[in-house]
C-alpha cells in the first residue's frame, strides 16, 4: 500500500552550518534565533524518507484502530519510548514545508516554526534535489508524502496567548509576524531540554466546490494510506501512534466528517496504528466514526473509494488561513 520513493540521513549539524532556515518574517527570524542560541551545538540525525501509495493485491481488511480524542492542539507531550513510535500530522501544501518562512501561521507554519530545522530539511532538498528527492508532497496528481524522523523541538508556540491585563490574542493566520515582541515573548518559548518529533508531512486536496469528485477522493486516500502505512513500515515492531486533527479541512476547506472518516480507514487498512484526534468537531467525528464502524472492509482501493463516493460529501469553505 506504500513505496518509499527515497530516503536519507541528514546531520543535524550540517543542516545547522549549510541549510539554515531562511525567514522573511522578522518575527519568525527572532524566534529562531534565540532557539538556535541554545541548541547550536546539537548533534545527531534526521531520517527524511518521501512515499507514495502503491496498489496491493492483499484485500483491504479492516485492522483495529484505538482512538483517543483531545480538546487541545498539539502539545507534543507524547514522545517516542522503548516501545512506541509516536507521529505528528503536519498539514502540509503540495510544496514540503512551502511557506515556513513567509508571513502565514496556520498548522504547517506553526509546526515548523516550532521544529525551525524542517525549514533546513526543505533548504537540503531544495540545493540536492533529484529526480526523486524533491520538496513535493503531491506530483503529477498523486501524493507524494514525507515523514522525518527526529526533527528537533526547539520551540513552544500557543497562539492564543493570555496577556497580563487577563486579554486574550489570536496570532493564527497574519498575526504573528504582526505581533509585538512582548507578545511574542509570551507566545513563544525556547525549548532548553534537547527533544525530538516524528513528522508526517501530507497535502489534502484544496478548494473544491460542490460533490466531491472521484479523483479528490482517490488523492485524499492515497496520501493518508502511504503515510500510515510508511508510519507503520518504520515503526516496525512498535506501537504506532499518530497525532491528527482537522487535516486539509482548515485553509483547504475539506469536508471534516470526510477528513476524519479517511482518517479512520487509512489507519485501520494501513494496518491498526492508534489515532489521536486533536481539537476536532465533536458531531462531524461522531458521524464519521459511525460510518467506520459500519465500514466491513474492501476488496480493493476501488471498493474502497466507492464506499466513499456513496456517502455523496460536498466540499465545506476555506478559513482564509
Amino acid at each position: 500500500m506504500k513505496k518509499q520513493l527515497v530516503a536519507v540521513t541528514l546531520d543535524i549539524q550540517d543542516l545547522i552550518k549549510n541549510y539554515p532556515p531562511e525567514y522573511s518574517c522578522k518575527n519568525k527570524k527572532t524566534k529562531f534565533e534565540e532557539a538556535l542560541a541554545i541548541h547550536k551545538n546539537q548533534t545527531g540525525k534526521i531520517g527524511v524518507s518521501r512515499w507514495k501509495f502503491a496498489e496491493s493485491q492483499s484485500p483491504f481488511a479492516k485492522n483495529d484502530v484505538s482512538v483517543k480524542l483531545c480538546d487541545e492542539y498539539f502539545s507534543y507531550d507524547d514522545a517516542d519510548t522503548a516501545d512506541t513510535k509516536v507521529y505528528y500530522l503536519n498539514y502540509a501544501d503540495p510544496n514540503l514545508f512551502g511557506y515556513y518562512d513567509s508571513d502565514l501561521f496556520a498548522q504547517d507554519e506553526i509546526q515548523t516554526l516550532e521544529h525551525p530545522l524542517l525549514g533546513s530539511v526543505m533548504e537540503y532538498i531544495d540545493k540536492n534535489e533529484t529526480s526523486v528527492l524533491k520538496s513535493l508532497t503531491e506530483e503529477n496528481g498523486e501524493p507524494t508524502p514525507y515523514i522525518v524522523e527526529g526533527a528537533p523541538y526547539w520551540l513552544k508556540v500557543v497562539t492564543n496567548p493570555t496577556l497580563p491585563t487577563g486579554e486574550t490574542l489570536n496570532l493564527y493566520g497574519r498575526n504573528f509576524c504582526r505581533a509585538s515582541k512582548e507578545i511574542l515573548d509570551i507566545a513563544v518559548t525556547p525549548i532548553k531540554e534537547e527533544r525530538a518529533n516524528n513528522i508526517i508531512a501530507l497535502a489534502a486536496p484544496a478548494l473544491g466546490s460542490g460533490e466531491y469528485k472521484r479523483k479528490q477522493i482517490e488523492q485524499i486516500l492515497k496520501a493518508v494510506i502511504a503515510s500510515f502505512s510508511a508510519a507503520l513500515a518504520l515503526a516496525d515492531t512498535k506501537k504506532c501512534v499518530i497525532h491528527t486533527g482537522n487535516w486539509g479541512a482548515g485553509a483547504f476547506g475539506n469536508n471534516r466528517e470526510l477528513i476524519y472518516l479517511a482518517q479512520l480507514v487509512g489507519a485501520s487498512v494501513a494496518g491498526g496504528a492508534e489515532l489521536v484526534f486533536h481539537a476536532i468537531d465533536a458531531g462531524d467525528f461522531a458521524e464519521a466514526k459511525k460510518k467506520f464502524d459500519d465500514w466491513k472492509g474492501s476488496a480493493d482501493f476501488a471498493e474502497c473509494v466507492d464506499f466513499f463516493v456513496k456517502q455523496h460529501y460536498h466540499w465545506a469553505f476555506g478559513d482564509g488561513n
